[in-house]
């Protein structure tokens, strides 16, 4: 687990400075926790009205889910806007361009994160849609473990999180009786 937990504390740090440059501005991104779960609980943990970008990794067929709080997904669209990326209203609803904004940022976040995992074929990235309750997630049953990290992100004066929800069977996640987490192989 450590040894995981320290190659995303690289890859965040890559990202952040990656996402920085395409919004030019800063974002700090450091990641809070890392657990498995199953759909739900993660369903029950984090509620409902979310705005998840629903994606699928090639070619393993997995489906996952990118959770970008609201607030957060409004700022990174008012800086994409032009706008300075802050004090942005959270207590509106996301319009039809901003969506459009928010999914290139996550094309380029999963993008990354996808090709920091070493499998035999490269990962590739593909959006499906966007999701608003969690509990409607597809999986293959109620019992198929996810791979469940939590991101503290930081732009402007905006603090909130980012989640990434991947199907653990697909990615190699094992779940000792400690419950403990082991992870198939990952780049040096």
């Amino acid at each position: 687990v450590h040894r995981f937990q320290k190659q995303n504390a690289l890859l965040l740090r890559s990202l952040g400075a990656r996402l920085s440059l395409f919004l030019r501005s800063e974002l700090t991104l450091e990641q809070t926790s890392l657990e498995v779960t199953d759909l739900g609980r993660f369903s029950k943990q984090i509620g409902n009205d979310r705005h998840m970008v629903l994606f699928k990794l090639h070619p393993l067929e997995a489906i996952g889910a990118l959770d970008i709080a609201k607030p957060l997904g409004l700022t990174i669209a008012d800086r994409m806007l032009g706008g300075k990326g802050f004090a942005v209203n959270p207590d509106r609803v996301i319009r039809e361009v901003e969506t459009a904004l928010i999914d290139q940022v996550a094309q380029i976040f999963l993008r990354e994160w996808a090709n920091y995992w070493k499998f035999e074929e490269p990962l590739r990235v593909s959006l499906l849609g966007i999701e608003h309750d969690p509990s409607h997630i597809p999986s293959a049953g109620s019992d198929e473990s996810f791979y469940h990290m939590c991101i503290d992100a930081e732009i402007g004066d905006c603090m909130d999180q980012l989640q990434i929800l991947a199907s653990g069977k697909h990615l190699g996640v094992e779940v000792t009786d400690d419950h403990s987490v082991g992870i198939g192989e990952l780049t040096d």
